[in-house]
């Protein structure tokens, strides 16, 4: 009988080298991808969740519920550059019904923190209130509809937007939406 040597070859160990440096130069620029569209899509997802959660408590609670921007959500209060949510939100009971969150007589709900790496987040409001009923208030601005473009920097082609009209419910836009900077329709 004869004693086989088993084990790779220097010629096969090199092809399978090869083939994994191939792979690995078509894989490393689409991880990349991959990572700033899972950015941009939780974000969008944590956005929707606390719009959805507000308008859920607001009926719970049967009470104004107010999502608005915060620069800190360690010490809550609604401020930051205008329509610029990009900081993070805080969802909350406004007691008061003015859209400003008022440590003393208004409940916090759930706070979301500042976007990651490129994201950013433009509405067309400074905050999104809630009837008791579950409908949306009027924001002020005159807006039948408020709207939230979340991007990154590659722009309205990957952007996502949410809609919230009258009623209430909020809708998701996929890209390409209209613009990063102001959102607006569909």
């Amino acid at each position: 009988m004869r004693n086989r040597d088993r084990g790779f070859t220097l010629i096969e160990l090199l092809m399978v080298v090869a083939i994994v440096g191939i792979l690995a130069v078509v894989a490393v620029p689409n991880i990349g991808q991959f990572i700033k569209n899972n950015r941009i899509k939780s974000k969008m997802y944590d956005l929707l969740n606390s719009i959805n959660q507000a308008r859920t408590e607001a009926v719970k609670r049967k009470d104004t519920v107010t999502v608005c921007r915060s620069n800190d959500i360690a010490t809550p209060a609604c401020a930051g550059a205008a329509n610029t949510w990009t900081t993070g939100w805080i969802v909350f009971e406004d007691e008061g019904g003015d859209g400003g969150f008022d440590a003393g007589t208004d409940t916090l709900i759930a706070s979301s923190s500042a976007a990651t790496g490129t994201v950013t987040i433009m509405a067309t409001a400074n905050y999104l209130m809630y009837n008791p009923d579950g409908t949306r208030r009027k924001d002020g601005t005159g807006n039948t509809i408020t709207r939230f473009a979340i991007c990154d920097d590659r722009g309205i082609e990957i952007g996502r937007q949410i809609n919230i009209p009258q009623v209430g419910r909020a809708n998701i836009y996929s890209y390409p939406i209209a613009s990063c900077t102001a959102p607006s329709g569909p």
